[in-house]
């Protein structure tokens, strides 16, 4: 069948919370600090679109207990093609309840406290920035609890995206300033549909959480050079 042997291009964007936040770039030399707590079991959740409405449905998966390693190892390439240095967090640093969002721009901002967290910390373990994941979920219709990890989207869906549901804040631990992040992108990647839509192989997963790993390779290595 063509689904089964067809290679679609697929948009593989790593989405922040607002996708009006204005692009960034660091520029910035020094040691960058590498966080991606997991405290919920993510999931690829795929979601087809047939023809008429009797031939949509959607299906989750588990991913890897490996899943969170595969992403910091995407930061650590990316940082590393930058001829930057970086150092993976024991204990992840939980700063959730010291920032505020904008809801004009969607950058996070620290308060007081927060900043001052973070600059104890970044003398402690000697870093320069902090790498600080945010993600959402996605409920819908078609997914009855929430999603996080990775959405794949297959038949007739406008793009046909594979999106992890993931993004990086990145905060100057000396002054506990934002200084850059991602936001909804489209760039597009030679993405592999299922071979069989109805049922996704353990390989087929292994292969959405290896391209998801590349995309927070690049995406950092963008943010950090601006190109």
């Amino acid at each position: 069948m063509i689904r089964n042997t067809c290679i679609v291009l697929v948009t593989l964007i790593m989405c922040a919370c607002s996708a009006t936040e204005p692009r960034t770039q660091i520029n910035k030399n020094g040691v960058y600090g590498i966080q991606f707590p997991l405290n919920y079991k993510p999931k690829l959740c795929h979601q087809h679109i047939g023809f008429t409405v009797f031939n949509n449905y959607a299906n989750s998966y588990d991913l890897s207990n490996n899943y969170m390693n595969t992403i910091i190892n995407g930061y650590e390439k990316g940082i590393a093609s930058t001829s930057n240095s970086s150092i993976i967090l024991r204990e992840s640093l939980v700063l959730e309840n010291y920032i505020e969002v904008s809801t004009w721009s969607g950058a996070p901002k620290l308060n007081s406290e927060g900043k001052k967290l973070l600059k104890n910390v970044g003398e402690e373990l000697g870093i320069d920035f902090l790498l600080h994941p945010t993600g959402y979920t996605s409920q819908s219709l078609e997914y009855k609890d929430q999603c996080w990890g990775i959405k794949l989207k297959t038949g007739n869906n406008n793009g046909v995206p594979l999106v992890p549901l993931y993004s990086v804040w990145v905060f100057e631990t000396r002054t506990g300033e934002y200084i850059g992040g991602s936001f909804i992108r489209n760039d597009s990647f030679p993405i592999r549909t299922p071979k069989v839509l109805e049922e996704i192989s353990s390989s087929e997963i292994e292969y959405y959480e290896a391209m998801s790993s590349k995309y927070a390779e690049e995406g950092i290595r963008q943010l950090i050079l601006g190109n």
